[in-house]
């Protein structure tokens, strides 16, 4: 009696344990296919946010062009602007209400007038909903993006908006320094039904925030409040002076249709185990005919076991250190085209099908796993496949060590994510994008005050010269002030160029050049990079527009950093922001730092900093893909590594960067 119920007791546990396992694994199929879903809908977004960020930076460029127009004619006539206006106005296509002028804040000229009569004249000052984004736009002296307004004439813009300030040599002509607000009105019911048109197209629901261009904190511009309990998917759009946040769920929702098959399978799986342990622990039969069944049942359970295991997608390796052979389950095979028999076991043998440009960084990476065994070791690289091209594959693994600290075994999976690259490709595109935007914004700063030269001198062309030399000295003047415009732009357009994936660059040189660009927006945010060439580096092997992009975000969050970190008071207005960048080779690596005063990353977020859509600075309009973007061209692209921690009085982020034995 007591031996029944202990093959029954037996028996039942098998039966949990195995049915345990099999849910599991069923939970990570669902899981996976949520986070596939969620994907989905962030590249969805992703091309709403690049048409809305070209749609509006486009216009701001038409601002930035009004003020310094105004900023050397301030007594520009009515006739002077509607000749101006209806310009800017026929290359809008369609999508601008008006174009006004406000001279002291009251709005003096508009184009067209037709629709707009009844804004003439009106007092800015005494709108109280709009004081807030006025006093930003002429504090920060830049163009700002306000709204949506409902406007006085009827209908409802967005404003795009900066003031008119004089030159030194006007003031002292008895100009006034303030001399009034230039601003493009924005249709947005254009905007909005934009935004329809992709719902419909995209299948997914929008709700977009930002109101003034305030990020996360602003109010509601479109869309039911309602969606933001059901987890949406998000991105930040950014807009001169701030951003807007987008988020989106699928029409159909994020539940995903449950695999009945798999569970019945696995809950057969788990009875047949414990029928087998029961037979095995009780049945009194033939020890011969016991054990060929016993044979036949674990042969089932095992294709059973492999078929669960099958619908995770991953394969499983075991890899005896000491006599250098890797045990590979069949799915491991499969996912390399070979079937049972057709690879061998022989370490070496594996080990050869690694990519040569991707072994350093695995090898790199597993002595740094060996020293701490704690963690677990990831790694993505390329592997041949049995039909001679290479597939994208990410491994997971975790070593044991003996008594003597020696790693003697090492157990893992490997899944194939050759189309997550390609997903990840194009986020990186996407990402370069939105860097396109920044760009634009930065060439039109760079092109303000050439412009404001440039229209002088043709306005001294127009009023007449006193001689054939002086009309010489101007148009000399003009043409170096339009060859310095010219160099901006290739400076710029530059940096997008495709470059070759083993160009051999200098890293601080490439950095300053980054720096260079960004001259502008450091100077705006009083900034300060500071390099130190004192220590001489080696040079990369690499694609520099790829290191670039990296150095571009992370000078870009620095900035940022430093911003919040004076409207936190960690910082006074007046105290400069600096971003000290430096690098030290040591075992073959060479490390590469960046470090703010912008106060440090918030503990909570630091550990899954570069995971996707986690950002230091949400309520900045942070995207989230800009870190992740950047540690996966580091280890794709120079199979190094990229990590953050906090300083005394900032953020240090540390690129590392294997170099070649030549190197």
């Amino acid at each position: 009696m007591q031996q029944r119920q202990v093959a029954a007791l037996i028996s039942i546990v098998t039966f949990i344990a195995v049915l345990l396992v099999v849910l599991v694994i069923d939970a990570n199929s669902q899981a996976k296919q949520q986070e596939m879903l969620r994907q989905a809908t962030i590249e969805k977004i992703s091309t709403l946010q690049v048409s809305l960020e070209k749609h509006i930076n486009t216009r701001v460029l038409l601002t930035q062009g009004l003020i310094a127009y105004v900023g050397i004619n301030p007594d520009i006539t009515t006739e002077e602007f509607t000749r101006y206006a209806r310009e800017l106005y026929r290359t809008a296509d369609g999508r601008i209400l008006a174009i006004q002028l406000a001279k002291g804040n009251h709005i003096s000229h508009i184009y067209p007038m037709e629709g707009h009569e009844s804004a003439l004249g009106l007092n800015l000052s005494e709108r109280p909903e709009q004081q807030e984004a006025i006093n930003r736009a002429i504090r920060l002296n830049r163009v700002l993006l306000a709204g949506p307004i409902e406007l006085v004439q009827g209908g409802e813009a967005f404003i795009s908006r900066g003031p008119v300030l004089l030159s030194i040599e006007q003031q002292e002509a008895g100009y006034p320094r303030y001399w009034g607000l230039a601003q493009v009105m924005l249709d947005a019911e254009a905007i909005y039904e934009e935004i329809k048109v992709f719902e419909n197209t995209a299948s997914v629901r929008i709700y977009l925030i930002g109101r003034d261009s305030m990020g996360v904190e602003g109010d509601r511009i479109y869309g039911d409040a309602a969606l933001l309990e059901q987890d949406p998917a998000w991105v930040d759009v950014q807009i001169p002076g701030g951003s807007w946040r987008l988020y989106a769920t699928p029409q159909t929702g994020w539940a995903q249709p449950i695999s009945w098959s798999q569970r019945i399978v696995g809950f057969a799986l788990a009875l047949l185990s414990a029928l087998f342990v029961w037979m095995l622990l009780y049945t009194p039969v033939k020890l011969q005919n016991m054990v060929r069944k016993a044979t036949q049942s674990l042969k089932e359970n095992e294709e059973r076991w492999e078929l669960a295991v099958g619908a995770t997608d991953d394969g499983v390796w075991d890899w005896s250190i000491p006599q250098q052979k890797i045990f590979t389950s069949p799915r491991w095979k499969a996912i390399l085209g070979f079937g049972e028999g057709e690879i061998g076991e022989e370490e070496l043998e594996l080990f050869n099908r690694i990519h040569p440009e991707d072994l350093p960084g695995i090898r790199v990476g597993l002595q740094s796993h060996f020293q701490r065994p704690d963690e677990r070791y990831s790694a993505e690289f390329r592997m041949a496949h049995k039909a001679g091209h290479y597939i994208w594959v990410r491994a997971f693994g975790k070593a044991v060590l003996d008594r003597n600290g020696t790693p003697y075994r090492m157990v893992g999976t490997l899944g194939d994510i050759t189309q997550e690259r390609e997903r990840q490709s194009m986020m990186l595109q996407h990402l370069k994008l939105a860097a396109l935007g920044e760009m634009q914004g930065a060439i039109a700063h760079q092109w303000k005050q050439p412009l404001a030269s440039l229209m002088m001198l043709l306005a001294k062309l127009r009023v007449g010269t006193k001689s054939p030399e002086d009309q010489q000295r101007v148009l000399a003047d003009a043409e170096e002030t339009v060859s310095f415009m010219g160099k901006t732009v290739d400076d710029f357009n530059r940096f997008f160029l495709p470059r070759s994936a083993h160009d051999e660059f200098q890293p601080l040189e490439s950095i300053e050049e980054v720096a260079q660009m960004l001259a502008p927006r450091l100077r705006n945010h009083f900034v300060t990079v500071r390099i130190d060439h004192d220590k001489p580096l080696p040079t990369l092997q690499g694609s520099v527009n790829e290191f670039k992009q990296v150095v571009l975000n992370l000078l870009n969050n620095a900035i940022e950093a430093i911003e919040a970190a004076r409207r936190s008071q960690k910082l006074s207005e007046s105290q400069e922001g600096v971003v000290s960048v430096g690098g030290f080779v040591a075992d073959g690596v060479l490390n590469l730092h960046f470090e703010d005063n912008g106060g440090g990353i918030d503990p909570a977020i630091l550990k899954g900093l570069f995971a996707p859509y986690c950002s230091t600075r949400h309520k900045e309009g942070g995207s989230g893909f800009g870190l992740y973007i950047s540690r996966m061209i580091i280890q794709t692209v120079f199979k190094g590594t990229l990590s953050a921690e906090n300083g005394p009085s900032g953020a240090i982020f540390t690129a590392s960067f294997p170099l070649s034995s030549e190197g």
